[in-house]
């Protein structure tokens, strides 16, 4: 089933990986950078390629405390901070500066996540180290581990003095904050209604009571669908694709249209989310060209899905259409869609790879090598390297 991309989109490459997030923690302006160091003499003028990837904007977990983005100041040597957290009920973040080897001085609030961090332009051949730790506090005063910035300052007269012409430098020497141009909300489109959470409840509330993760519950919850639907497989109507995703459940099931992966996709999404287990909606095909009213498409098209288990801190791959309740890479997993298709597209790695697949005729599972497994067809015509991959956000 041919799909296409109808919303705001991220495209995968697995070549190189572009993104265009609404929020980027990118430099505004790349063509002025100056790189550094070259490892090439410039007269040659060698072409840069840089290695891109936007995997981590597609795939951000919880955390305490993370960067938003960095902006370097304009009227004296600094850069402001801008910061995210996931804590609950979040109310100010807490910080200290300690300026090279002085004591470090008494703590500061921010309520907005902005950070400043100044430095002194001494026109001096001398470097500065400012280190800046900062706390999540929660409004009941609960506070998070400290986390740590160091950032250097190394003015153009310090390298003069060395006999060298350079820009002055801001360098981020350590961190164990991570940069993060979204985060998992950001990823949640399905907005069920209290109608939607009463229906879900009532129809799988006690079949993933007694899960223990959000990946156990999707599983239960992937398992019903699967059986549900698996009768009613076909080319879906305009009227069941114009339906809410529990109206193309229910015509289904009395028999009033077939389903196609972008049906069982939209089902098991919006079950997840009416639930609360975060999910999301991954589409892909390859367009080529279009003569007329006909299109040409280098790599078929398919709606896959991925949850977020809060267990875990990580997003899970799981497609009802192929059957495929998870997929393991040896002894690590379950593992996101994006890992599915290094590792399929990866000689050396692919034959560990392992996945957990259910028959909903005999309602059996069982874990199979993915070369072994019944759909490895489906798992290389679609996850192959010549393949466009489409997330979507806020």
């Amino acid at each position: 089933m041919t799909w296409f991309c109808v919303a705001l989109g991220l495209t995968l490459f697995l070549a190189a990986a572009i993104g265009t997030a609404q929020e980027k923690a990118l430099p505004d302006d790349m063509t002025k950078l100056q790189i550094n160091p070259i490892p090439y003499p410039t007269t040659g003028k060698p072409q840069v390629v840089p290695l891109e990837g936007n995997s981590w904007d597609l795939y951000p977990r919880r955390e305490p405390v993370s960067l938003r983005t960095f902006k370097q100041l304009v009227e004296e040597p600094g850069v402001l901070l801008s910061l995210r957290t996931d804590v609950k009920d979040f109310s100010h973040y807490l910080y200290t500066f300690q300026r090279d080897s002085l004591p470090a001085e008494p703590a500061q609030e921010s309520r907005d996540g902005q950070i400043a961090v100044r430095f002194q332009k001494r026109n001096e051949a001398k470097s500065q180290l400012i280190a800046t730790e900062i706390q999540a506090v929660s409004k009941s005063g609960e506070r998070t581990k400290a986390y740590r910035v160091e950032i250097g300052y190394y003015p153009k007269e310090l390298y003069a003095a060395s006999g060298q012409t350079s820009q002055s430098w801001l360098v981020v020497q350590n961190t164990d904050l991570t940069l993060s141009g979204s985060s998992v909300d950001d990823w949640i489109l399905d907005r069920p209604t209290a109608e939607d959470r009463a229906y879900a409840q009532k129809r799988w509330g006690d079949l993933v009571k007694g899960s223990k993760t959000d990946y156990e519950k999707a599983q239960a919850l992937a398992r019903a669908i699967m059986i549900a639907l698996k009768p009613h497989g076909g080319i879906p109507s305009d009227r069941m694709l114009a339906s809410s995703p529990f109206q193309q459940l229910e015509m289904a099931e009395a028999g009033k249209g077939g389903v196609a992966c972008e049906n069982y996709s939209a089902i098991f999404s919006w079950a997840c989310n009416a639930l609360d287990i975060p999910a999301r909606r991954i589409g892909m095909n390859y367009p080529w060209s279009v003569v007329g009213d006909c299109n040409l498409e280098i790599a078929e098209g398919h709606n896959s899905t991925e949850i977020f288990d809060g267990q875990l801190n990580r997003w899970v791959w799981i497609d009802a259409t192929f059957n495929i309740l998870g997929v393991y890479m040896g002894d690590q997993g379950p593992i996101h869609m994006a890992e599915l298709v290094q590792g399929l597209n990866d000689g050396d790695r692919v034959g560990g790879m392992t996945v957990v697949a259910f028959d909903p005729v005999t309602r059996t599972e069982r874990r199979v090598s993915a070369l072994e497994s019944p759909q490895k067809a489906a798992l290389f015509k679609y996850f192959k390297k010549d393949q466009q991959f489409r997330y979507f956000r806020k």
